[in-house]
């Protein structure tokens, strides 16, 4: 009887196996209606699996998981050399957590977090030949945000505030060593107020007065 019953689950466990898995759907398959993936352009059921997007090359394009036709989880993009291009989590087609950003060398091109889809706090942006990298902390909102441009040797080159995705307010410019060499203020992205250069000992050495990115008199900064 033992004999017996082993035979029956080696015939029947391929098909359980099979019953209970469900194979990628290729995502062209689908039918997108109103930022729900569904099985045709005819069905009404929301797609729930992984789904998978090829180049004509043969190599991945992307892949994921859907849920009720949104997605879900973590899913990887691809450039069309083979190498991830950016990799990340959705939660009902919103992505959320940590997002990564590849070039296509397959280094590292941008960093950060999303919640809600929308980015937040810390970003890191990197050069491909890893000649400078940008940190940008966000505020309330993906146009509010301090960017800080760093050289190769990570020391600080620019720094800055963004409003509305303009520069302003104060902006400062480095050397490669560090030193402060120049200060500009900004309005709606535009010069607007007192610039400064400094010379190596950091002292003042011209000084210039700007209002809506023109040269204007020094007495109208002071």
């Amino acid at each position: 009887m033992r004999n017996i019953l082993t035979i029956l689950v080696l015939i029947l466990s391929p098909v359980l196996v099979a019953f209970g898995e469900k194979s990628a759907i290729n995502a062209n398959d689908l039918s997108k209606k109103n930022g729900i993936f569904y099985y045709d352009k005819f069905s009404q059921e929301a797609y729930t699996g992984e789904v998978v997007s090829w180049y004509e090359n043969g190599e991945p394009e992307f892949k994921g998981y859907l849920i009720r036709g949104m997605k879900n989880g973590l899913w990887e993009y691809f450039h069309e050399n083979g190498l991830l291009s950016k990799k990340g989590k959705y939660k009902y087609s919103k992505r959320v957590g940590l997002w990564t950003y590849f070039h296509e060398n397959g280094s590292v091109s941008q960093k950060g977090n999303f919640k809600n889809d929308l980015v937040t706090g810390v970003w890191e942006t990197f050069d491909s030949n890893k000649t400078f990298s940008i940190k940008t902390t966000y505020k309330e909102s993906e146009f509010d945000f301090l960017q800080e441009l760093f050289n190769s040797n990570g020391s600080l080159r620019q720094r800055g505030n963004f409003k509305n995705g303009q520069m302003d307010g104060l902006r400062e410019y480095f050397d490669m060593d560090g030193s402060l060499e120049m200060t500009i203020h900004y309005k709606h992205g535009k010069r607007d107020g007192l610039m400064e250069i400094y010379n190596v000992d950091r002292e003042v050495r011209s000084r210039y007065c700007f209002q809506d990115d023109k040269k204007v008199d020094m007495s109208l900064c002071m």
